[in-house]
């Protein structure tokens, strides 16, 4: 038939585009690093760091490994207006028998604002290591924070939660990001 239009429709450039760079950056972005990153096996270190918030499973891990004689100090990072997580409610920043514990809140209250935080009460309690425990999609952009920011020997660990698929995609997507930033916008320390 002359002049009917075609069935056949080209893509639209803009669509094409978007699709092709979500398969380029799905391709180039670390899925095993996130949700399934390298951890450090636990030793003796001066501290150990809860990341906030300062969730259940994180508090549970960290006092396992103060029981385990791995520290007898531990620092938790927390926000003194969490009703959750937040320094009042949390048991454990009313001490421990028999153990050092230091509640606070970091500033800025995010990870590169904790590290710093670390770096100072380090400095300040003459301690050279440390142990950080956080989620696991949470692992590898702590590591890259500590790796540039923490003059000690740090180590990183996942509180060993199990994360679901679903929280995994929407962890993932955050981290991703997270990632891009700390290694653009965010890509020195804090003093």
């Amino acid at each position: 038939r002359q002049g009917s239009p075609s069935l056949e429709q080209k893509p639209r450039p803009p669509l094409l585009f978007l699709t092709a760079f979500s398969l380029i950056l799905g391709a180039l972005t670390p899925v095993g690093p996130i949700l399934f990153p390298y951890q450090d096996a636990p030793r003796d270190v001066d501290a150990i760091m809860v990341l906030g918030p300062a969730q259940e499973s994180r508090l549970r891990h960290a006092t396992a490994l103060l029981k385990a004689g791995v520290s007898v100090n531990l620092v938790v990072s927390t926000s003194d207006e969490d009703e959750t997580f937040g320094t009042s409610s949390l048991p454990v920043c009313n001490g421990i028998d028999g153990y050092s514990v230091i509640c606070g809140q970091s500033e800025p209250f995010t990870t590169q604002g904790e590290i710093a935080w670390i770096e100072e009460l380090s400095i300040k309690n003459n301690w050279s290591s440390v142990l950080i425990v956080t989620s696991s999609p949470h692992v590898f952009r702590t590591r890259i924070y500590a790796e540039r920011c923490y003059s000690g020997d740090a180590l990183i660990r996942s509180d060993g939660l199990t994360v679901s698929p679903w929280n995994a995609a929407s962890e993932y997507i955050y981290q991703v990001g997270a990632t891009a930033k700390a290694y653009t916008v965010s890509n020195g320390c804090i003093d």
